[in-house]
């Protein structure tokens, strides 16, 4: 009987260890797909960002170099460590490094949802819904620190729901007390004003917590006087931490605050993630970035279900345990439920401030990946639910469910990857763009200006294999300055600025001075004797 037991159970692991694998697999192809789709020449803006700053780690030996990540060193530091021990250049690791690390979160994902769930199944279905939301592998499959961001989190959010067990050996609690701040404070190295939206995410988690407690809605089978004690304990211990990285241990973070006027932004940018700006409405540029609206909604499919399903299922359950004082069957319920309410206050206020204008415009980028990592166990459990039995409406909904899934693979793939068929923010180039501008750099006049493109695309990569600096002449992007005089031109522009309906600067009668077969240089014909 007992080897009969061991026998099934190695059977279970094994086939838990294959799906793992399979979802490992599925996000490396996903984002093997985001690189070669382009034939490897992608380049995007947040990734040259941080190679500058590893190049200032690199260059001045320091954790705050002069070019530092205000925000954290974390990743450039790991990267600089990784760089050392694999032998990779710095352009090749950001490239398929940063698509290709993305890896790291499946395991840890699957361990919190677990945890949450209490089912092996329903953790499962929640990490598959998680890497295939759009919002989350745009920016974890970038040359930047969210990949690592989003999986310490999810790691701290783990540790903390299994720290507040019944304790049963002293030493395996304190283990995990200990494993908690050590990624507590490396999730705040890696981003301090993420980790305090994090921060922010606690405490209101311990409102719902502390309602729910006095409603008698947790189960008495695990009830525990001093739960709220404990949770004040954790919340006080990261707000001391993240307070001494701030203002003590790495000044950059300290400075960006203090340059913020007013005492409203400077605590939106610490509690919301969000950075000052100019006003832009993130909302009404949908158009101009999707082929059309409709695009745009099918390509977000992934978002919108997940968003709008969840919020219905949270709010029955709300309504269910309030009305009925229903109390949870397992603390990990509970505590999902606390958390996804705090997670989604973060990101509707964050809607308010992004339409309001006063902060950066990044609710999609920033405050949603957060919230989709409680959103998903929410959802799979409902499916589950549903798609559990043997009649008919459980038949459609698995049906239902898989189709479902292929649709957000292939939707997701492209969003994430700003697929040129439906995007219009285009994040590849062509080698011969690269060889004109060096052309132009070796026999145009030194300090003449270059039009290069309708946006940042090509001084991405040009900065990203940092050579901008050595540059005779000045690069000119967007609207032309009016003494730039000459413009490369290529397929990739001329079929770009077609689809955005925009003029290309060149006249009729500009004369060609470089063509390499797919870009050419135009300059414009002087008119008077005094032009160039």
């Amino acid at each position: 009987m007992s080897y009969l037991v061991n026998k099934q159970l190695l059977k279970t692991r094994l086939s838990l260890t294959a799906l793992l694998i399979f979802l490992s697999i599925l996000l490396l192809l996903i984002a093997s797909f985001s690189l070669a789709r382009f034939g490897y020449h992608y380049s995007e803006a947040d990734a040259f960002v941080f190679t500058r700053r590893i190049i200032g780690i690199l260059d001045e030996n320091t954790l705050t170099p002069s070019v530092a990540y205000v925000n954290g060193y974390g990743y450039p530091a790991l990267a600089v460590f990784l760089i050392k021990v694999t032998g990779l250049s710095l352009v090749a690791f950001q490239r398929y490094g940063g698509a290709l690390l993305a890896v790291v979160m499946v395991l840890p994902a699957f361990i919190l949802y677990r945890e949450l769930t209490l089912s092996r199944r329903a953790a499962l279905l929640a990490t598959l819904i998680l890497v295939l939301q759009p919002e989350l592998l745009f920016p974890i499959l970038r040359g930047t620190h969210e990949k690592f961001t989003r999986t310490l989190m999810i790691l701290s959010l783990f540790l903390f729901v299994r720290s507040l067990r019944r304790r049963s050996k002293a030493s395996l609690f304190g283990g995990i007390v200990i494993a908690f701040y050590l990624v507590a404070y490396a999730q705040i190295t890696f981003n301090s004003f993420f980790a305090d939206s994090y921060l922010i995410a606690v405490a209101l988690a311990m409102f719902l917590v502390g309602v729910a407690l006095r409603l008698n809605l947790e189960s008495p089978n695990v009830s525990d006087k001093n739960l709220l004690h404990r949770l004040n304990y954790i919340l006080i211990s990261l707000l001391v931490l993240t307070f001494l990285f701030i203002f003590y241990l790495y000044a950059p973070a300290r400075d960006q605050i203090f340059q913020l006027r007013f005492i409203a932004d400077r605590l939106a940018a610490l509690f919301l993630d969000v950075e000052a700006s100019d006003h832009v409405n993130p909302y009404l540029t949908v158009t101009n970035t999707w082929e059309s609206l409709p695009t745009y909604v099918g390509v977000s499919a992934a978002t919108w279900l997940l968003l709008i399903t969840s919020g219905l299922i949270w709010l029955h359950q709300t309504s269910r345990h309030l009305r009925q004082r229903r109390a949870f069957r397992a603390r990990s319920q509970m505590l999902l439920w606390a958390f996804y309410g705090a997670f989604a206050a973060i990101g509707a206020i964050s809607i308010i401030v992004d339409i309001s204008g006063a902060l950066a415009s990044n609710l999609q980028v920033r405050a949603f990946p957060a919230f989709a990592i409680l959103a998903a166990p929410v959802l799979a459990i409902w499916l589950l639910d549903q798609a559990s039995g043997r009649g008919r409406s459980a038949r459609l909904v698995r049906t239902g469910l898989w189709v479902a899934l292929g649709l957000m693979t292939l939707f997701s793939t492209w969003k994430a990857a700003n697929e040129p068929l439906v995007s219009n923010k285009w994040t590849f180039y062509e080698p011969a763009e690269v060889q004109a501008i060096d052309w132009a750099d070796n026999n145009l006049v030194e300090n003449r200006s270059l039009w290069i493109s309708i946006d940042e695309r090509l001084v991405v990569r040009l900065d990203e294999a940092a050579r901008l600096d050595d540059r005779r002449i000045e690069l000119d992007t967007h609207n032309p300055e009016p003494l730039t005089r000459d413009s490369l031109i290529s397929e990739t522009i001329r079929t770009r600025a077609a689809r955005l309906n925009l003029p290309l600067p060149i006249g009729g009668d500009s004369l060609m001075t470089y063509d390499n077969g797919q870009a050419q240089i135009y300059h414009f014909r002087p008119r008077t004797p005094y032009q160039p």
